[in-house]
């Protein structure tokens, strides 16, 4: 990243938006992963795994880019509340769902280290 100038003198109080590239994480500043990525993941989630909750998040996470588009257009600086609210409720069993069908993994007896996780549990 140095080398290719990518983020060299980063400032500790900067926002990064990136596609989820650990080496993002060793610079100061905060980080975070764009919608476009999130549904990307989870359109894979749901061609690989052929479960309801991806297609399911997927389509909320564009509903909820909508509604702050929306109200960015209406002059808002956020979402009403009673909306967000509501679209926090849908979100989090959703996500339930994933973590459910898509368990943990747990060192082998006798291992220390867990295999990898599936890319849909990540």
């Amino acid at each position: 990243m140095d080398a290719a100038g990518i983020l060299p003198n980063r400032p500790p109080d900067s926002h990064t938006m990136h596609d989820g590239l650990s080496a993002y994480r060793q610079y100061p500043g905060t980080d975070s992963l764009g919608n476009a990525h999130h549904g990307r993941e989870l359109e894979n989630a749901k061609e690989r795994t052929h479960q309801p909750w991806a297609e399911e998040l997927r389509n909320l996470l564009y509903e909820m880019n909508d509604a702050t588009e929306a109200a960015r257009q209406a002059g808002a600086n956020a979402v009403d509340s009673a909306l967000r609210e509501r679209l926090r409720e849908r979100k989090d069993p959703l996500i339930r769902q994933g973590l459910e069908d898509h368990p943990e993994t747990l060192p082998a007896p006798g291992r220390l280290r867990r295999p990898k996780h599936r890319k849909t549990r990540n």
